[in-house]
């Protein structure tokens, strides 16, 4: 697995851009290949791309995206199990997640917890 190497999300992209905006360099997923899944690893946020170019993060959206920025951030869903990893083909198809935009959610400082 190569640096150069470019998946896209396939189920996920909301934890993606959420560990993106938290200042991770990397995510764990799962490749999937013919609807299999052939490995876990962890990837570059870099080496990930997104069909969806918008996050909704205003309205009835935002809870969802809180949610979601909330566990990535801790590391747990609300639940108390640890997150799933981000379903991902390698293939590419889409636009680099960084590109994709929330919109809505302008104040990250807002999402996070506080101590």
């Amino acid at each position: 697995m190569s640096a150069d190497e470019k998946y896209t999300i396939i189920d996920g992209v909301r934890r993606a851009k959420a560990a993106e905006k938290l200042g991770h360099q990397e995510i764990s997923a799962q490749v999937w290949e013919n609807d299999v899944p052939i490995r876990s690893q962890s990837i570059s946020i870099d080496q990930l791309y997104s069909e969806k170019p918008v996050i909704e993060a205003s309205g009835s959206g935002f809870a969802r995206w809180r949610k979601v920025f909330r566990s990535m951030e801790r590391g747990v869903s609300s639940d108390g199990t640890q997150v799933n990893p981000i379903k991902v083909g390698q293939w590419v198809k889409g636009i680099p997640l960084t590109d994709v935009i929330v919109e809505g959610a302008d104040d990250i400082d807002a999402l996070k917890e506080r101590p």
